[in-house]
């Protein structure tokens, strides 16, 4: 079956008239997600229940909506990949990844039932607005053990007890704890991704025999971090900001950001870290409008933040969300309706065409491509469309919005 474009544009269309975020007239929304990241779930990555993935939607603003993160430095890279890295680094790095945009396949990756109604935001997750490393650095509550589990690390207080046989939040199912809270027996309940951001990921507690809390866990109004007395670390949003689902009312989230920053900035595991880095110390929201909420709050307040590169005038932070799906709909190749690539902002003209990329960009691509391709996410054939191609456009209104755009559909033969 061929990929229509008009498809994917109803998909994450929002027009902005209506007041609310997410509202029913919109899109249902995309989801993207990198698979080539299961080397970062170890030691065996059959014991994670969730892996994060991304949730795309024209009501969102990010200047990097998909993960595009490169190490030119990898020691397992030739000398020839990593002078591509380098110079794609240098230019700005595309998304490449599996798409989901039939609403059916959206709502299975959420719920595993294609009937659910994800406007209804009476119907919860787990989401974060940011890169929070849900799935491998943090630490579930869990109630019948009076502590908290992450990798190699088991919390009721100082010091922490290091169990290399313990992975962390990653190895419980997805879902609102509050309804189906996780359990330590045989790790039933919800909440995978869920708990406060640790220190280390597995394979890095594991080496350097430790790990420990480093999230700014819970802030209230005056700005102080307290102990941990939200055991599923849920943003109380409707709370701090009474407007959170009113578009028009940018500044509202600052109150609560401010709070944060100043908390962060303080907090002696995180004052050192880079602002960016800091986000790691949010917790999540339960539903999708919320989610994309906040997600514009961190834009609309980017310099108060230093979300702001030093040397040129773009902004640059891991600006997508981040979701834990559960593993094995995430995993499954026929959960997607296709590959996709996400192209990054360019500073110097902001709409920015497949086809301005670079020699370098190109080639990144077709590699990445490939590696999802052997991986067992290859749709359609050499005469199928089948990669969508996305760009940001900046639209420079009262508001000077980012906006995502499906450009097209084009073959392999084509990239």
């Amino acid at each position: 079956m061929s990929i229509k474009k008009d498809d994917i544009v109803n998909a994450i269309h929002s027009d902005g008239s209506d007041d609310s975020y997410y509202a029913s007239s919109t899109g249902s929304g995309c989801v993207f997600r990198f698979q080539l990241d299961l080397s970062f779930f170890k030691p065996i990555d059959t014991d994670y229940k969730v892996v994060p993935g991304t949730f795309l939607h024209q009501d969102l603003i990010a200047p990097n909506p998909c993960y595009n993160l490169i190490d030119p430095t990898d020691p397992s890279l030739s000398h020839h990949d990593q002078k591509l890295y380098e110079k794609v680094q240098e230019q700005g790095v595309p998304a490449v990844g599996t798409l989901a945009y039939k609403s059916e396949k959206v709502k299975c990756l959420f719920s595993g039932d294609k009937h659910i109604d994800l406007h209804d935001l009476s119907n919860t997750f787990v989401l974060y607005s940011h890169d929070s490393n849900s799935c491998d650095s943090r630490a579930i509550y869990l109630e019948d053990g009076n502590g908290w589990q992450g990798p190699c690390l088991w919390y009721q207080g100082n010091p922490p007890t290091i169990d290399s046989n313990l992975i962390g939040s990653g190895a419980w199912p997805m879902g609102d704890p509050r309804t189906n809270p996780p359990s330590s027996i045989h790790k039933t309940g919800n909440g995978g991704g869920t708990g406060f951001h640790t220190r280390y990921s597995y394979d890095e507690a594991n080496t350097n025999n430790n790990n420990w809390k480093c999230a700014v866990e819970y802030i209230d109004y005056n700005g102080q971090s307290q102990q941990y007395v939200d055991a599923n670390e849920l943003v109380k949003y409707k709370e701090y900001n009474p407007k959170w689902n009113n578009r028009y009312n940018l500044d509202d989230w600052w109150v609560f950001l401010q709070a944060w920053h100043e908390a962060a900035k303080a907090h002696q595991d995180l004052q050192y870290w880079p602002d960016q880095n800091k986000l790691d110390s949010f917790g999540w929201v339960d539903n999708i409008a919320a989610m994309i909420s906040l997600q514009n709050g961190f834009y609309w307040n980017r310099d108060k933040l230093g979300f702001k590169r030093e040397d040129q005038t773009a902004y640059e932070w891991w600006g997508w969300n981040e979701i834990p799906f559960q593993k094995e709909r995430a995993t499954n190749a026929d959960s997607w309706d296709c590959l996709a690539v996400v192209l990054p902002l360019n500073i110097e003209h902001w709409d920015y065409p497949y086809t301005n990329l670079k020699d370098e960009q190109r080639k990144y691509i077709k590699k990445q491509v490939h590696a999802h391709e052997n991986a067992g996410y290859k749709y359609g054939n050499n005469h199928t469309p089948s990669i969508a191609i996305f760009k940001q456009e900046w639209i420079a209104d009262k508001y000077h919005c980012i906006n995502l755009i499906c450009e097209d559909v084009i073959s392999y033969q084509d990239l």
